[in-house]
């Protein structure tokens, strides 16, 4: 029995034993009252259900948990056409369980051998139609549905909220028109518009849609046409009252009116979330969002050797409010030049991950060239730091902020990087790779030309430490944790480069790590005395804050 953070229902979770299933419906306290969500791990049809639904199992399970409104089978593709035919006369004869949604995650490109789509999905279609009062979200799937089923049956399900179109539902985008004229009270529409024509061989004044729908709150498209005017204007002229948006777009050449393009990134400000990806052509659509996105931007780079274009995502998210541009490209890299040489004035951050070091080298040098000023904050994920080759200008810029998130950085790349970066006044470490001494852990974040605003850092042990000291370490759920002993035990040493003075630390654990001042031979004293210690050696112009935070699990 517990409750999370995320949901604040309280879950009891029942083992698969046959006798908690006789306590639910046996026990004076009638437990089976509070249940309102049911997943079954496996489910089969009993023999000879038909004999006499009444005293079958799942029968006697509905009548003792009538406030059930959500069902999952946690193995969908394993039940069988005739256990969703039990399931269905079960459901109907009982008439008590009021779902709010049906399981319907098959995976259509993969299905058990066994599971007869056709017949199964002709069954799920009885269920929602049975559950006409009651059903909030429905999945309509093209092949395997009954041929006597038109789209007017969504209109008999007067509670539907959220609807999902599968592939190859949809020929046109009338019939899209049709299904939500339908659905007025729609709020979620999620729809895969691969097959789909979007009469783009009509004049270019003919819209695709024709109703407005302001109920639509949250929107998804797969595959969808993003090249034309009447293909971009639907988001500001047919979904007046959107609030999250998310599209996978399917284009070769954008053809936009400018006051058609200025709208449409008014209708992304608007927006609590949105997530747009787009793929191959990635020159235009960068410029494209470039010189129209008027929000504040982070840019982040990413090397994806494994696809074969290049991909570029804007997005934003209830948690984190900022435009994001996340680029990927793949190995031939003269795109990414051209992209990172125009990144425009909205930028203030660029992030960096999963690339060599000889690429991040050229990237960096490609961004810092084009004289990028309002860039502020870097963010780098998963690299490998040597040194810079380069000790131009092109790193001495407005730069104030650097994260290094769980990157390995070696010899005196830091000390150069404190030189060149001139106003550099916060550095984060998230993940910072400590090295093994003899008798301790060692850290060393030698920056003598940076004055400090903030300094945080959090430390992760190497991966060998584990097996060499596997006795010290603790299971769980499959992984080893840092013992909280060695997590309290910190030393830092930090020397003001300037003045040429050295003061000594140790770590109170409370709460939070607290720095206590000791003396020099009280500290190499700590330093000799606890095994495994972190020692931290720190070199600064100046700082004024300094966070260290516990080693957390590799």
């Amino acid at each position: 029995m517990y409750k999370s953070v995320t949901f604040e229902a309280l879950t009891i979770d029942l083992s698969c034993v046959q006798s908690e299933y006789y306590d639910i419906l046996n026990s004076p306290s009638r437990p089976g009252q509070w249940v309102t969500s049911f997943t079954f791990q496996s489910f089969r049809a009993e023999e000879n259900y038909t004999a006499n639904i009444t005293e079958t199992r799942l029968y006697h399970l509905m009548m003792f948990t009538p406030h059930v409104k959500v069902v999952q089978f946690d193995l969908i593709e394993y039940v069988t056409a005739e256990d969703w035919d039990y399931f269905y006369k079960v459901l109907k004869t009982a008439n008590v369980w009021k779902l709010r949604c049906l399981p319907d995650d098959w995976n259509l490109y993969g299905v058990n051998s066994q599971a007869d789509l056709k017949t199964v999905y002709s069954t799920y279609i009885k269920c929602t139609q049975h559950l006409k009062h009651s059903l909030r979200s429905v999945r309509l799937i093209k092949q395997p549905i009954p041929t006597n089923i038109g789209p007017s049956f969504i209109h008999e399900l007067v509670t539907l909220t959220s609807l999902h179109i599968t592939e190859g539902y949809l020929k046109t985008m009338s019939d899209l028109d049709i299904l939500l004229q339908y659905t007025p009270q729609l709020e979620e529409l999620s729809v895969d518009f691969t097959n789909t024509r979007f009469n783009t061989d009509q004049k270019d004044d003919k819209t695709i849609l024709n109703g407005v729908y302001p109920s639509i709150r949250i929107l998804t498209f797969h595959d969808y046409v993003f090249q034309t005017d009447n293909q971009v204007c639907v988001f500001n002229n047919n979904f007046t009252g959107l609030r999250r948006l998310h599209i996978t777009c399917f284009q070769n050449k954008l053809s936009l009116n400018p006051e058609i393009t200025d709208n449409f990134f008014m209708v992304l400000a608007s927006l609590s979330s949105y997530h747009i990806h787009f793929s191959g052509n990635t020159i235009d659509i960068s410029d494209f969002i470039i010189k129209n996105c008027r929000q504040k931007l982070h840019v982040s780079v990413n090397n994806n050797n494994y696809v074969d274009e290049d991909a570029i995502t804007i997005s934003k998210t209830q948690r984190v409010s900022r435009t994001m541009i996340n680029y990927k490209f793949h190995h031939d890299y003269s795109n990414a030049r051209h992209i990172l040489s125009n990144l425009g004035p909205n930028v203030q951050q660029f992030e960096l991950g999963n690339s060599g070091e000889e690429v991040t080298q050229e990237i960096l040098g490609t961004v810092f060239s084009s004289h990028q000023k309002n860039i502020h904050a870097l963010v780098f994920q998963r690299l490998k730091f040597k040194k810079f080759d380069r000790t131009d200008s092109l790193y001495t810029s407005c730069i104030q902020s650097i994260t290094f998130n769980n990157c390995q950085i070696y010899g005196q790349f830091l000390e150069m990087l404190s030189a060149q970066f001139t106003k550099l006044s916060k550095v984060r470490f998230k993940g910072y790779r400590l090295i093994k001494r003899p008798k301790y852990f060692w850290a060393d974040i030698n920056m003598p030309s940076t004055d400090f605003h903030t300094l945080c850092i959090s430390y992760a042990f190497p991966p060998y430490v584990y097996l060499e000291t596997m006795g010290k370490f603790a299971w769980y759920n499959g992984d080893y944790v840092v013992p909280k002993t060695l997590c309290a035990s910190s030393l830092v040493s930090i020397t003001y480069a300037k003045k040429g003075t050295t003061k000594y630390y140790y770590t109170r654990n409370k709460a939070k790590q607290v720095l206590v001042e000791t003396a020099e031979p009280q500290f190499y004293l700590l330093l000799e005395k606890n095994p495994d210690v972190v020692f931290i050696k720190i070199t600064v112009k100046s700082i004024r804050r300094l966070l260290i935070k516990p080693a957390v699990a590799h």
